[in-house]
């Protein structure tokens, strides 16, 4: 089963997860490249919405689900935890940026999530 990213436009085209995270990636290494830090706006870009490779979130984007949940928490679990700005971008890129100690806790929860040990065997795949 391929993956998608969003559901079908009014032509009935998809967008699979795979191009959508490669081409937010380019352009955030783009966009970023001006500061130095394209490898960091790449990495964005690939890990933002990682998350919709959830069962939950597949089935909602086919239209045969429930709302699709969080779906980037699992790019923030993802990225390696010295990157913190990294995370805190990849967090909050729907909801908005929360404070270290919020972030903290969603993350904590996050990993004790059987949801999100399935997203992570899935990400191995």
């Amino acid at each position: 089963m391929k993956l998608l990213a969003h559901s079908a436009n009014d032509d009935g085209d998809v967008q699979l997860l795979e191009d959508h995270l490669i081409h937010t990636a380019e352009k955030a290494a783009a966009i970023t490249r001006k500061w130095d830090a394209s490898k960091w706006g790449r990495m964005a870009g690939l890990y933002h919405d990682i998350g919709k490779i959830s069962e939950r979130y597949q089935r909602y984007v086919r239209g045969i689900g429930e709302r699709g949940g969080d779906h980037s928490t699992l790019g923030a679990v993802l990225v390696p935890p010295k990157l913190v700005p990294l995370v805190f971008a990849i967090s909050g890129h729907h909801g908005g940026l929360s404070d270290l100690a919020d972030l903290k806790s969603r993350l904590v929860r996050a990993k004790a999530d059987p949801d999100m040990h399935a997203m992570l065997e899935r990400c191995g795949e």
